[in-house]
């Protein structure tokens, strides 16, 4: 492997990889070296692969999760294109009407009595055109003091409580959160892992402050004796069907199977969500798009 990659960028970390393992350390004891570029959850598969004997399956496991993760990458940006094109499209109609057509028609309407509606039409414009650096140049402000403070671990944790009670979107934020937790748990406890182990790195997969906070108390409440799918069924964000097939998965031994389909099945709802979503954005874009351009031929 190394051989054949000695033209690429992360050659540097198998011949690293290499070098360690040349020296007695075991893949993943030589992984840690590298975090960077392996996750705790990659690094925690391939340790219980060694365990258990059987690295190969660990790697094919972990090539399936990774294939997924990527699919869902991969349609969450595919799905965001076509609004975020009609968002810049909004913002040309917004620069093109004030910079070049409003001052325009503004000058056919010169000295004559006009509606209050046109007054404020071409007052915004004006204003717009005159002030506009400022507008501008506090909306960048603003943008880089949202991403500073989103940078802060309190405010991050805040954004992704309050966005669990927007209705429509915090159904997408549960599906996909949980979708990643049940494949990355369902894959650790088919490498070998415990379930205390796995759900301390499967947490990580979830992405929202107040979903991990639930599994922390899952975890501690597990260790004290507590069947998994009765703690999860006492909090309202999982939803009832994740509990109750956890469940099954319990009482017939084959919980990372259950889990695996869990994460399918999640998979594929958060799929139709993010589309419903989108699909409502798109004409709430192009009303704005109407509004605003026909705002202008209706005060003409």
């Amino acid at each position: 492997l190394e051989e054949q990659a000695r033209q690429e960028p992360y050659h540097p970390v198998i011949l690293g990889l290499t070098d360690r393992i040349k020296r007695g350390s075991s893949l993943s004891q030589a992984m840690q070296d590298f975090s960077e570029s392996f996750s705790p959850l990659y690094r925690a598969l391939i340790s219980a692969g060694e365990a258990v004997g059987n690295l190969e399956l660990a790697l094919n496991r972990l090539n399936n999760f990774l294939v997924h993760d990527n699919k869902i990458r991969k349609q969450l940006i595919s799905a965001l294109i076509y609004p975020a094109l009609l968002s810049g499209l909004l913002v040309v109609a917004v620069v093109v009407l004030v910079g070049f057509v409003i001052p325009a028609l503004e000058q056919l309407f010169e000295d004559k009595n006009i509606p209050k509606f046109t007054q404020m039409v071409f007052g915004t414009a004006g204003f717009l055109r005159e002030w506009g650096f400022l507008v501008v140049g506090g909306l960048i402000g603003l943008g880089f003091y949202t991403f500073y403070r989103l940078r802060s671990p309190k405010t991050k944790a805040s954004i992704q409580r309050n966005v669990l009670y927007i209705p429509l979107i915090n159904r997408y934020v549960i599906l996909s959160s949980l979708s990643r937790f049940a494949r990355t748990l369902g894959t650790l406890l088919e490498g070998g892992l415990p379930l205390t182990n796995s759900l301390a790195y499967a947490k990580e997969a979830l992405g929202n402050a107040r979903l991990e906070e639930i599994m922390n108390k899952v975890e501690h409440r597990i260790i004290e004796g507590i069947p998994f799918s009765t703690e999860l069924s006492r909090y309202k964000e999982v939803p009832p069907l994740f509990s109750r097939m956890v469940l099954i998965g319990e009482e017939s031994g084959k919980l990372p199977s259950m889990l695996n389909q869990l994460a399918t099945l999640y998979e594929e709802e958060t799929e139709r969500t993010l589309t419903r979503v989108v699909s409502l954005a798109q004409p709430v874009l192009l009303l704005l798009m109407g509004g605003l351009i026909g705002g202008v031929l209706l005060s003409i």
